[in-house]
């Protein structure tokens, strides 16, 4: 399992330079409304996913800014590691198990293989979007059957067993 340790963005949304510390357990986002708390879930996507909410990374750049990055530090395996993946470029770091890979297709492979993470699992159920949480519990099949086309709920089996009692 991974440990998001510490998460630092620079430039990405409304964040200018930010870092996170996690504490063991779980962590809570909360604030008044347009502070940034859904642009830091946005961001632990991107560091994860290599996806971005918007059309471009480039949009996701602080409005006035050139550049911007998301790092992470995590543990897995009881072994410390850094993600890095920018916004301008296609420019991805990953130093792990005292190694360090930078070329995207070796990244992306490999981080896939560590963390055995399906995008589409961990967009639209592992990190819940702003607003889909009730769509989720919704009355009307039609729009909870929305959300579950997006994910290939074969894979989704694989991580864990939704119920839903009625």
């Amino acid at each position: 399992m991974i440990e998001l340790t510490e998460l630092q963005l620079h430039n990405f949304k409304s964040h200018r330079n930010r870092t996170i510390t996690f504490g063991p357990g779980v962590t809570g986002i909360v604030g008044k409304n347009g502070r940034g708390k859904s642009g830091i879930l946005h961001a632990i996507s991107f560091l994860f996913t290599g996806e971005v909410d918007t059309a471009t990374k480039r949009e996701c750049i602080t409005v006035g800014e050139s550049e911007g990055w998301i790092r992470g530090s995590f543990r897995l395996n009881g072994k410390d590691g850094t993600l890095e993946r920018h916004l301008t470029s296609s420019k991805v770091i990953l130093t792990y198990d005292g190694e360090t890979y930078n070329k995207v297709s070796e990244v992306n492979a490999l981080w896939n293989d560590m963390l055995k993470i399906d995008s589409a699992i961990f967009n639209n159920v592992i990190i819940a979007k702003q607003g889909e949480i009730q769509k989720l519990f919704s009355d009307e099949t039609t729009v909870r059957e929305k959300i579950f086309q997006k994910i290939n709920t074969k894979k989704l089996m694989n991580y864990f067993f939704l119920y839903f009692a009625h």
